[in-house]
């Protein structure tokens, strides 16, 4: 056998150098990565391999105030997507993956909808990586099942069950309750949403939207451990999420429910059978376009009810539809706007429903309650006349008379001495802020011409208009285009431009051209009884006929009234507030009251006759019809008919309720407004309800 080359000593002493330093390698590399490193690689492998998942909390119910369910929480079958699994996180396009476009493809299959869309939705929402996105939601159980049984068809495919708002009374109270969305970009760099995420729900009107907070749930926190590739290695914790803050409101709902429907009842019916009687004389159907009822209590300003016409279905909302939401808020035809609040967000011209305001002005005035003044069928005020709803001289009478009759040039008298007044210190030089301008102080003293502090999004401030006010509209309009004025704005583009001084019109264009910036006594004798400039809402009226009822006291609106957390227990009460206090002697409440209680208790009220056959001497109800003219005699039906009011609060000798009602293009107020508001008094009273039938045309 022949000898080796190397002896075996040698060979032990070679391999041993070889271990010595693959051990030595060893030890450095695990010194520099485990002391060296250490703090770095620690850090970073905990990073990625431990995430949060957070999972949408159920929001607190909307209640009435027995307790009800107008909004509550459901859970929906939904199917979603974890959508790093299919989309580039820095393009968003999908994933060039055979696996991908094959998975996509059987899902959209599944869906019933184009890969398109279903890839459309995923780039449109913005979530956590980790939380999964919903792709449809209340699927049917098959598809859940699809997914669930065959996950190597559906990689990255969750079926889940997400809550959703539901709303038990149907599109009862849409308005107050309002809808839900995800946040948008703007909201979210808004300091109120700073603590929310791409992807969150909040409340996006009415109630949802004021009490977003306490409705708002904590979201379930789930920390999972992924490895490097960002699959799944386990759970570490698991936090459920826990369900928001109930909030119950001020609402009435079987009331509530009522007055919507005798709303709608009574447009439906003006629409069908009503027809108003024009300067003319021609005779034109009452379109009744749109309307609004509020029931609240005076003492606390708690709404007990509250309805627009038209209105939407929320729950059209809650299912995420575009369509349903361009629909109903995105649109405007003769009987348009559904999305509008017609009782908080709509302004109007509030006609003799306002002679509570001139009536408290002519009293600051120096009118005493005892004093007379002339109800003849036409006053001539700076070379105009202007007439009174009657053509018959009905003599003297008191204040409580002329809002008995509603008497317009006993107004037009006493606010055109005032404004004569108000000329003379302008003319000794009084700047504007100087003059003392009664009426409408007195109306900014019953909370026109500002919100009077409704807890609901979207509420107007109406109009009280002024000297200041008219130099600053005629400066913005004069000169407007056609396209952007409208029959009174652009009033120098029309003189200087459009019409030929042989138009009938061009004198009154030219005039407003020249001497617009000017208050005269015209716009004092019509602001007056509510004509003019003036803009009020139906909650602005409410809170100022409750105002009368309790004798100076303008409580400020409000739909909360309790937050329970989820186990009942109250949380915060909302207190009724004072918006403001009218200082003035009880004669003077004796006068109004005693007017508006002969409004629909005498048999000479403007508002009697639809009340014929209700109990008054059981249920004593003081109230003031209204029909409010807009725009010029032009030669469409829609821009003649009146709109029609009726204000009220009962029982007259102990207020508990304020009722108003307000039908645009209704006709007068005794006609189709007071017939309505005798419905709803049936309603609170619960007596046998009557038929809505039209009131005369020819009052006030």
């Amino acid at each position: 056998m022949a000898q080796d080359d190397y002896s075996p000593g040698l060979r032990l002493t070679v391999l041993t150098m070889v271990m010595v330093g693959l051990v030595v390698a060893l030890v450095s590399r695990l010194y520099y990565l485990q002391v060296l490193a250490g703090d770095s690689f620690e850090s970073l492998a905990v990073q990625n391999t431990t995430t949060q998942v957070t999972s949408e909390a159920p929001r607190g119910r909307l209640l009435t105030s027995d307790g009800s369910e107008l909004v509550r929480n459901r859970i929906a079958l939904a199917v979603s997507v974890e959508r790093d699994r299919f989309l580039d996180r820095i393009t968003g396009e999908p994933l060039d993956d055979p696996q991908v476009q094959a998975t996509l493809e059987r899902l959209a299959a599944l869906l019933d909808q184009p890969v398109d869309e279903l890839v459309e939705s995923m780039q449109s929402l913005s979530r956590s990586v980790f939380r999964p996105v919903p792709v449809a939601v209340d699927v049917a159980p098959e598809v859940v099942f699809s997914v669930q049984e065959h996950p190597e068809l559906f990689p990255g495919v969750v079926a889940e069950r997400l809550p959703i708002r539901e709303y038990p009374q149907g599109q009862t109270a849409a308005h107050l309750v309002g809808y839900t969305g995800e946040i948008t970009e703007g909201e979210l760099a808004d300091e109120r949403w700073l603590d929310f995420d791409p992807g969150d729900v909040i409340g996006k009107a009415g109630m949802e939207r004021v009490y977003d907070q306490a409705l708002q749930g904590r979201e379930g926190v789930r920390r999972i451990e992924v490895n490097a590739s960002r699959t799944l290695v386990g759970e570490i914790s698991n936090t459920p999420p826990v369900r928001g803050n109930d909030v119950m409101l001020t609402l009435d709902l079987e009331l509530q429910q009522q007055v919507e429907q005798i709303l709608a009842e009574g447009i439906a019916t003006a629409r069908e059978d009503f027809v108003f009687e024009l300067n003319d004389g021609t005779e034109v159907p009452v379109e009744a376009t749109g309307g609004a009822a509020i029931v609240m209590d005076p003492t606390t300003g708690a709404i007990r009810a509250m309805a627009s016409n038209p209105t939407f279905d929320p729950r059209g909302l809650a299912s995420g539809s575009s369509e349903y939401f361009d629909y109903y808020f995105d649109r405007d035809d003769l009987y348009g706007d559904p999305g509008v609040n017609r009782a908080v967000g709509a302004t109007y011209p509030p006609a003799s429903v306002w002679k509570v305001a001139s009536g408290l002005g002519a009293l600051r005035d120096g009118l005493s309650p005892n004093d007379e003044v002339g109800c003849p069928p036409t006053l001539e005020v700076g070379g105009r006349e202007f007439d009174n709803w009657n053509d018959e001289d009905e003599g003297e009478m008191d204040l409580a008379a002329a809002l008995q009759r509603s008497c317009d040039t006993f107004f037009y008298r006493l606010a055109a001495d005032q404004w004569a007044q108000e000329r003379a210190q302008e003319e000794e030089g009084a700047d504007v802020d100087d003059i003392d301008e009664v009426y409408a102080d007195a109306a900014r003293e019953f909370g026109f011409g500002d919100t009077v502090g409704l807890d609901i999004p979207g509420e107007a401030t109406g109009r009280v208009p002024d000297r200041e006010w008219r130099l600053d509209y005629w400066f913005e309009t004069k000169d407007l285009s056609i396209e952007e004025g409208d029959s009174i704005n652009g009033s120098c583009t029309m003189a200087n431009e459009v019409l030929s001084s042989g138009d009938p019109n061009y004198d009154l264009y030219r005039d407003l051209c020249d001497f617009g910036h000017i208050w005269r006594g015209g716009d004092a004798v019509n602001m007056s009884i509510g004509q003019g400039d003036v803009l009020v809402t139906p909650l602005q009226v409410a809170a100022a006929y409750g105002a009368v009822a309790t004798r100076g006291t303008v409580m400020r609106p409000h739909l909360g009234e309790q937050i329970l957390d989820p186990s009942g227990d109250v949380v915060e009460t909302i207190e009724p507030e004072t918006y403001t206090t009218i200082d003035a002697p009880d004669e003077w409440w004796d006068e109004l009251q005693q007017g508006l209680e002969d409004v629909v208790m005498s048999e000479e009220g403007t508002g009697r006759v639809p009340f014929d056959g209700f109990p008054l001497d059981e249920y004593p109800i003081a109230g003031k019809t209204g029909t409010g003219q807009a725009g010029f005699d032009v030669e469409e039906d829609r821009e003649q008919v009146p709109y029609s009011w009726f204000a009220s609060y009962a029982p007259a000798d102990d207020p508990q309720y304020v009722v108003v009602v307000v039908i645009e293009r209704g006709g007068g107020g005794s006609q189709t407004s007071a017939p309505i508001v005798r419905r709803i008094w049936e309603e609170i009273f619960d007596l046998r309800a009557t038929q809505i039938e039209a009131g005369p045309d020819d009052v006030d």
